[in-house]
């Protein structure tokens, strides 16, 4: 077991979420040479990876991750333990402030679990419907991350870093599942599953986006049905969805560089938030 969860730890090419954390820790009052920190980071991490499998086994998409690549039911119970995991790495730690970060845990994941079957269900038919799904779900993470690395510091956390950590996991997500319509493996671009995409290409009638939706509905892969990525790239950019995506990408962004223009906090703070949020946020 050991050994299996290790090689899906190792396949992850980032650890966004630990850097979350350990910035947020130093941030409001930690100390980067605390080894409690290392502990948290790592714990946020299992979480989040934990959570990823689960969400791949429920859409049953994304199959050149390792884990869809294994036995269902190892995989799943692998999955169950790295869930399990964080909670006995929290419990571990000697600061005073580990229950009230347990409880952020539990309350991070009952949202994200209510925005799971919202997203399964397949019943959102609205832009707003849509955001607030990805609010509980993907906002869910970094603000878990963001928070519970300032609580491990001070012991409390503003809800104004709920606030941005949420709209930026929102942004995270649209980048996500833009870059998702380009993978082959993905199911996401191939199914009406909702998304602000498939919301935007069902609600247009330019002709290019009838092209997505008979693509949508054919369950080709896009080289199959357009003939080339690049035939499929085109139709994309003419349908406009692009251009939309990149609006609703730095409405996020511009509503959590707002929250944290109007914290009480150092100016030195926010402009070290600014540069580790913003500027190295990736672009459409």
């Amino acid at each position: 077991m050991n050994q299996l969860i290790s090689r899906f730890v190792k396949s992850k090419q980032s650890f966004h979420f630990a850097q979350l954390t350990y910035l947020h820790f130093c941030l409001f009052g930690g100390s980067g040479k605390d080894e409690e920190v290392y502990k948290l980071a790592a714990a946020v991490e299992l979480w989040i990876l934990s959570l990823d499998m689960l969400d791949d086994f429920e859409d049953n998409d994304n199959d050149q991750e390792l884990w869809m690549k294994e036995n269902r039911g190892v995989a799943l119970n692998s999955a169950t333990l790295l869930y399990t995991l964080p909670h006995l790495v929290i419990n571990s730690l000697q600061s005073p402030h580990k229950h009230k970060i347990s409880e952020y845990f539990h309350h991070y994941s009952f949202r994200a679990m209510i925005g799971q079957h919202q997203d399964l269900a397949e019943t959102v038919t609205t832009e707003e419907e849509c955001l607030a799904i990805m609010r509980r779900k993907s906002g869910a993470l970094t603000a878990l991350a963001a928070t519970v690395g300032t609580i491990l510091a001070n012991g409390d956390c503003d809800d104004s870093i709920h606030q941005y950590a949420t709209e930026l996991g929102v942004a995270a997500q649209i980048d996500n599942d833009f870059n998702g319509l380009f993978q082959e493996n993905k199911e996401d671009g191939k199914t009406e599953k909702p998304s602000l995409t498939m919301l935007y290409i069902k609600n247009s009638d330019c002709e290019a986006c009838q092209k997505l939706r008979e693509y949508a509905k054919s369950r080709h892969d896009f080289t199959t049905f357009f003939g080339s990525k690049q035939a499929y790239m085109d139709v994309l950019w003419e349908t406009g969805v692009v251009h939309y995506l990149q609006v609703m990408k730095h409405l996020a962004l511009h509503k959590a560089k707002k929250v944290i223009g109007e914290m009480s906090i150092e100016s030195d703070t926010k402009e070290i938030l600014y540069q580790h949020l913003f500027d190295e946020m990736p672009n459409l």
